[in-house]
This record gives structure tokens, sequence and C-alpha cells, in this order.
């Protein structure tokens, strides 16, 4: 990692571990999951089960989270392309 990485890393918020494996593992196996299915309808329905588990304030701070990370995913884009 180069220091304009870590420049803009430095800026994401964090984001609460898991500690346990377990559920580390399972969380993974449903993200692979659920980037193999093509349809976008069965992806809509399989996150908004997932979403459907949170709470609203759980919804607001993970809709504020995915602005932020896609903010980084630009400012590191231009920081490569410079």
């Amino acid at each position: 990692m180069d220091k304009i990485d870590q420049i803009i890393l430095n800026e994401l918020p964090n984001t609460t571990p898991v500690n346990d494996q377990k559920r580390i593992i399972d969380i993974n196996k449903i993200d692979v999951a659920y980037r193999e299915l093509e349809d976008n309808d069965n992806q809509y329905e399989i996150m908004k089960y997932i979403l459907s588990c949170l709470s609203d304030q759980q919804i607001k701070e993970t809709k504020k989270l995915v602005k932020v990370w896609k903010q980084f995913e630009r400012k590191l884009q231009k920081a490569r392309n410079n």
C-alpha cells in the first residue's frame, strides 16, 4: 500500500469488528453466494431480506457507510490515475 492509499484509508470510518470466527465464515459464504446471483431482482430480494433485520438507525448508518465507501473508491481511482 502506498502513501496515497494510506491517507485515503485513514479517512474511512471504522466498522464494528466481528470477533466470532464462525460468524465471519457465514458472512463470507453469504457474500460469495450473493455475488454469484446474476439476476438483479434476486439480488434485491436477498438484500431486502438482510436489511430488514436492521433497525432504522442501523439502516441510516449503513447508507452513510456506503456513501463514504463510494467516495473512497472515487478518490482512490483519481489518485491512481494521476
